[in-house]
């Protein structure tokens, strides 16, 4: 079998990831099972916490999302580089004091643990978020021991620590800052990890003399307060990054001057981005995405209405005919509220036989057969 070090890599921005060939994709699996069974690790989606986040704040107040009146502390961090700086030495140690992997399994993460060619922990084989998780196992632990949180949250690397503001001025304001920023870098270094100072920010909610509202981001939303409701919407980040997106499929239209078929690939490429999208990954697993799943949370409206009207702009650059027009325009079209966007749903799972014929005569996609695997084909036509 071939190792880690020498398996096929792909670049994106900053991040080498490997990509494990059939043979090693079924003993990672295996691996990646043992991990589950034997480290004991509770691993929270992003969706249970975002959802426990909101729970907290609003004291399960879905319907008017009233804010508690608390004083509260924020600090948003995150690990800086955070696979690729993992201490292999600290981990390896940790791997052979537990005790609990089977010889073999030791043996092949011997493979990456052993060598230079590979910094850290290996970036998108099936078990590198399992391995990540019980490096960070005891840092969890010294991070809510000494900062005593009343909620900690840690997705990956994306960290948020929730505690009382009993400061009373400015000047304590700093300095709890400063003695909280120390206390961060000291549990950081201690792991061979360094805190994402760009990224580190510590935001209040405070009812008292210093009134402050809540505003941070977290895990692509943006939380803030507003007349004591909770206000939930998308970053600014991940905002740029969608329209980014959606701004570069209108251009590959327009370059492949808009053919029949590039402009249903637009159709289907704007129903993925906006949508909540079910289908299959590239492992065979049903999977849930887009800006319905993925943003399901958001409760302001303001940059939905932005994004639409972006898009809306770029639907009609195109100077489609008229029945064109409207097709791209129903994707983003609503009664009362762009909230009603993300309750937007297509299932490539559930379609019918007819309806797999109409995709394929939109798409001339004549060699994609109307089996298991439909949806999966699809997506390589749509996206290769």
């Amino acid at each position: 079998m071939t190792g880690i070090k020498d398996s096929k890599t792909i670049k994106s921005g900053n991040r080498n990831y490997y990509v494990p060939n059939r043979a090693q994709t079924v003993i990672y699996n295996g691996l990646k099972i043992e991990m589950q069974k034997k480290f004991s690790l509770s691993i929270k989606s992003r969706d249970e916490i975002i959802k426990s986040l909101i729970s907290y704040l609003t004291q399960g107040d879905y319907l008017n999302y009233s804010i508690q009146k608390l004083n509260l502390s924020i600090i948003r961090t995150d690990i800086k580089k955070f696979f690729p700086s993992v201490n292999k030495h600290i981990l390896y140690q940790k791997l052979n004091n537990s005790n609990i992997l089977s010889n073999n399994s030791i043996n092949i993460l011997k493979e990456f643990m052993f060598t230079n060619k590979i910094e850290g922990i290996p970036l998108g084989l099936q078990f590198s978020n399992h391995l990540a998780e019980f490096y960070l196992e005891d840092f969890d632990k010294d991070i809510k021991l000494m900062f005593q949180p009343v909620m900690y949250y840690r997705y990956v690397d994306d960290i948020v620590i929730i505690n009382y503001d009993d400061t009373k001025d400015k000047k304590e304001r700093a300095k709890f800052e400063n003695e909280n920023k120390e206390l961060l870098s000291t549990i950081f270094s201690k792991y061979g990890l360094q805190v994402n100072q760009a990224k580190t920010k510590i935001s209040y909610l405070n009812h008292n003399n210093l009134k402050t509202d809540l505003d941070y981001d977290y895990l692509g939303y943006k939380f803030f307060t507003k007349d004591g409701k909770l206000c939930i919407s998308m970053s600014d980040d991940k905002y740029r990054k969608i329209l980014n997106k959606v701004k570069r499929e209108f251009y590959k239209f327009k370059k492949n001057k808009g053919s029949k078929k590039a402009f249903w690939i637009l159709y289907y490429k704007l129903i993925n981005t906006l949508y909540g999208i079910t289908s299959f990954n590239n492992e065979g697993k049903k999977f849930k995405f887009g800006i319905g799943y993925n943003y399901r949370y958001i409760n302001d409206t303001y940059v939905l209405d932005k994004l639409i009207k972006e898009v809306k702009k770029l639907i009609f650059s195109c100077k489609l005919d008229s029945h064109k027009t409207s097709t791209l325009l129903n994707i983003i079209n609503y009664d009362h509220s762009s909230l009603e966007i993300l309750r937007k749903r297509f299932n490539y799972l559930k379609l019918t036989s007819n309806q797999k014929k109409l995709i394929k005569k939109r798409l001339n996609a004549n060699n994609i057969s109307l089996g298991q695997d439909f949806s999966k084909k699809l997506f390589y036509l749509i996206y290769n």
